[in-house]
């Protein structure tokens, strides 16, 4: 689960890019020695990305050491997250839907609306403002999310009173989803 929930959260990625997300999508080592994400029409499931635009989104040091122990535990190639049969699995709102579920029952208050039922849109929007609140400028947080229209990037950032703050909570959020070594 904290793989998917890491993949979403600091990708941006939308439900079915995360769906048909391959191993060969991931570029290990790239110039800056960060490595990146191609966001990529899939033929050989009959899907493509939205607006067959294909992107890179740079690979976060947490995901990536997630990846490469789960690519390291499960020894597959093809799909990242298949179902039991290979394929695309569909079944992510479902298990996004009972983690919050598990936060409702554990107490914790969502304090957004939009927040209050499964949404894993909310995601994109998390990615969008973080990389706002870090300083991203809003074409190049445009660029990553895949939007061709400005005005659609500009819904997605949250108006942030204390930045620090914020960035605080992301990184604890952030450090809990770090493998344990």
């Amino acid at each position: 689960m904290k793989d998917i929930i890491a993949t979403f959260l600091l990708t941006g990625m939308r439900d079915e890019e995360v769906q048909h997300f391959e191993w060969s999508d991931i570029v290990w080592q790239n110039g800056d020695g960060r490595g990146k994400i191609v966001v990529q029409d899939k033929p050989a499931y009959d899907w493509r990305v939205k607006d067959h635009e294909k992107r890179t989104i740079t690979l976060d040091a947490t995901l990536k050491a997630r990846l490469l122990a789960r690519q390291k535990r499960e020894s597959r190639t093809g799909l990242v997250f298949p179902n039991r049969g290979e394929a695309p699995s569909g079944h992510l709102a479902k298990l996004i839907n009972r983690l919050q579920q598990w936060a409702r029952e554990s107490g914790y208050v969502f304090s957004r609306p939009e927040t209050r039922r499964h949404a894993l849109h909310n995601f994109r929007h998390t990615y969008a403002t973080m990389l706002d609140v870090n300083g991203e400028s809003t074409r190049t947080i445009q660029a990553k999310l895949g939007h061709s229209n400005l005005t659609t990037t500009e819904r997605y950032l949250a108006i942030v009173e204390d930045a620090d703050k914020v960035r605080k909570q992301y990184a604890a959020v952030v450090a809990n989803l770090a493998p344990k070594t």
